[in-house]
């Protein structure tokens, strides 16, 4: 524990961030969790600290909308998204977003001179780089289009995750924008001002702070909750639910890290570390956000940081070592039977 508490001040030292909070759980609940430093280099950490999940949205806020649907039978992991959605693209379906298998780019820079609904409008019409089920490529295109389906399906995404999702869990604080507040970490700084309560990505910023790719807020405990569901599925999912979406579905697609549905899945460089099963999978956030879950050895980790306040895209190779090599102390402590003596 000694190691765990020198690693975060390491690299709160080296101003990758000021402060973080972390926990590792597993079926039954939490097992050990330590909060260190600061949000804003002068208030402390708290466990109720909201941080902005960034990447995380995608499997915490969008992903878990699409599986109930897909469960309830509402929609197709085949279906093809113009069913959904006003866009000319051919054979782009359902699967291809959830997998980041569609050939859509990563990104649009359309933010930059558009407004919230023209923006929208333009990522409709997005040209995609190559055909679907070439290459698996990263997007957070594919994430913004979920969502839109989920509004399309259910009338209102975050009503639906919310009511379906959060309430049945008990995740009280995990809100999208929630605006400045006393306890939330803060990011970077854009337009001059220090960004607590709206999303430090850029689409989801000027889609208006609610987007499938992020702005989604939550806090240590209600992430336990709900990795503690996805590991054991009891309220909210099934079984057969979530070891469908955390299989392998681009085994014969080239690129890595491969995914499941919204899922990254385990290999040798994944930031959890080589300590867990092959059988693992989680997701990281682009703020210095991060979840892992490993249905063998039956644990969970979260690690919440507000790593864009110092730097944003300069950091990206640090927060990776850190992340891999806390998650692997993380890990031995819990198996040594550290934490419960």
């Amino acid at each position: 524990m000694n190691n765990i508490e020198k690693i975060a001040n390491e690299y709160i030292s080296k101003e990758l961030f000021p402060g973080c909070c972390m926990l590792i759980g597993n079926r039954e609940g939490e097992v050990y969790k330590a909060k260190f430093g600061t949000i804003d280099g002068e208030k402390e950490v708290q466990y109720n600290t909201l941080y902005d999940l960034a990447s995380l949205t995608k499997i915490v806020g969008t992903l878990p909308a699409v599986l109930l649907l897909l469960g309830n039978g509402e929609i197709d992991l085949e279906d093809d998204i113009k069913k959904y959605l006003p866009v000319n693209w051919e054979n782009i379906t359902i699967r291809n977003l959830l997998t980041h298998t569609s050939g859509i780019p990563p990104y649009s820079m359309a933010y930059k001179y558009l407004s919230k609904e023209d923006l929208i409008q333009e990522i409709y019409r997005t040209e995609f780089l190559q055909v679907p089920n070439y290459e698996i490529k990263y997007s957070c295109l594919n994430f913004i289009l979920l969502k839109k389906i989920v509004d399309t399906v259910t009338g209102d995404h975050v009503k639906f995750v919310t009511e379906n999702v959060y309430k049945p869990l008990k995740m009280d604080d995990t809100v999208y924008s929630p605006g400045e507040a006393e306890n939330i970490a803060p990011t970077s700084v854009r337009n001059g001002k220090r960004l607590i309560g709206m999303p430090d990505d850029e689409l989801a910023f000027y889609i208006g702070g609610i987007s499938g790719n992020a702005g989604l807020f939550s806090t240590l405990d209600d992430l336990s909750k709900y990795c503690r569901e996805i590991l054991s599925p009891r309220i909210v999912f099934t079984k057969s639910i979530i070891e469908m979406s955390s299989k392998n579905w681009t085994e014969n697609i080239q690129g890595n890290p491969k995914k499941g549905l919204g899922w990254s899945l385990f290999e040798p460089l994944s930031p959890c570390g080589p300590s867990f099963s092959g059988k693992s999978f989680g997701h990281t956030g682009f703020t210095g956000t991060f979840i892992w879950i490993d249905p063998v050895k039956e644990v969970y980790i979260v690690i919440l940081t507000n790593k864009c306040f110092y730097k944003r895209h300069e950091a990206i190779a640090e927060m990776r070592t850190f992340r891999r090599r806390i998650s692997t102390r993380l890990l031995w402590s819990y198996e040594r039977g550290d934490f419960y003596e």
